[in-house]
């Protein structure tokens, strides 16, 4: 008969120890999400727990959105930046003159961006790449210009937004990384 006691009574602590408790989400002064088991000043109660998934390299993921609601702004990021193919502009920027050399920010789903790098290379001209999708410093340098798409070439005081390749020479030689041909 004790041991039917002691039987029920380890069921009934696993039972309590195994229960879903309450998560609550929370922001930090700097802006970090946060959850807890315990409730925090201005924390909200999350009624499920934070969404969880492993990534196809096999890494698990922790986040505060669905994966369809990181889809969807990653569609809508998609729209508003433009792969530019059949534009191209340059304007020149003072205020803001890339360090000496000659900057390119892609997109590896941009054909036009691998114009770009193609020609760079055809015409040795050391240049920086930066994935705005991968690179947070080639995001942070694309969201600081005045106009947005890809590719942008960076070289001088010019920015080339979209790529042709006479406009893209004559840049480059007024900036003086590429010999001028008489």
């Amino acid at each position: 008969m004790h041991w039917l006691i002691a039987i029920i009574i380890a069921v009934s602590a696993f039972a309590q120890t195994t229960q879903a408790a309450d998560v609550y989400r929370w922001v930090d002064d700097e802006g970090r999400v946060h959850f807890s088991n315990e409730p925090r000043p201005n924390s909200t109660r999350e009624t499920d727990k934070p969404h969880d998934w492993t990534d196809a390299r096999g890494n698990k993921t922790y986040s505060d959105r669905s994966r369809d609601q990181i889809r969807a702004d990653r569609r809508r990021l998609m729209r508003s930046i433009e792969c530019m193919s059949g534009l191209t502009e340059i304007i020149d920027s003072p205020a803001k003159p890339s360090r000496g050399g000659v900057v390119l920010l892609t997109a590896r789903w941009c054909d036009t961006s691998r114009l770009a790098r193609q020609y760079l290379k055809k015409n040795k001209i050391r240049y920086l790449e930066y994935d705005i999708d991968r690179s947070a410093k080639g995001r942070n340098l694309y969201l600081g210009l005045a106009r947005k798409g890809v590719p942008v070439l960076l070289a001088g005081t010019e920015q080339m937004f979209g790529f042709r390749e006479d406009l893209a020479e004559n840049m480059l030689q007024r900036a003086g990384h590429l010999a001028r041909n008489n």
